[in-house]
């Protein structure tokens, strides 16, 4: 058994890039994305923050992540690599239970849609944990595109 994990999810949505830049670029909008399943703290100083706005290169914070908002499961060290406003992020962190956490979210146009990519590189530190990460991960990343819709409803109807 491998501890190596590459994932890739993409959904496609109607909306501006822009818009829906405004929805996923700060932490509390993150934590948005992730709600109910996971949540994550940080610094007060980066809730609102743009990620563009955040240290490049650099471990930004620690953040402890909860399983349902209770139950503590994993803590997590932040550090953005390269934020593109409007096209995405490039996010390579590390945490309790990974040496390389990857995160690569692209935004691209397409046929009139904003089209999400997601790309997950994760070296489990276990190779036990990295079944468990598989079918978490997938669950919490369709989650996220449910959530980003219900947001992007929201604001295409005002």
């Amino acid at each position: 058994m491998n501890n190596q994990i590459s994932l890739y999810f993409t959904r496609s949505f109607i909306a501006e890039k822009e818009k829906l830049w405004m929805g996923i670029n700060t932490f509390s909008k993150l934590n948005n994305e992730l709600h109910p399943i996971l949540k994550m703290t940080c610094p007060r100083i980066y809730k609102n923050k743009p990620f563009e706005n955040y240290p490049m290169n650099k471990y930004a914070f620690t953040s402890i992540i909860f399983f349902f908002e209770i139950i503590p499961i994993e803590i997590y060290s932040a550090r953005l690599i390269e934020v593109i406003v409007n096209k995405g992020f490039i996010e390579k962190s590390k945490s309790l239970f990974t040496s390389v956490w990857k995160h690569k979210r692209t935004i691209k146009e397409n046929n009139g849609l904003c089209v999400i990519e997601d790309e997950l590189n994760i070296s489990a530190k276990n190779k036990l944990l990295a079944p468990i990460f598989k079918v978490l991960l997938k669950r919490v990343f369709a989650k996220r595109y449910d959530n980003i819709e219900k947001y992007l409803s929201k604001v295409n109807s005002t």
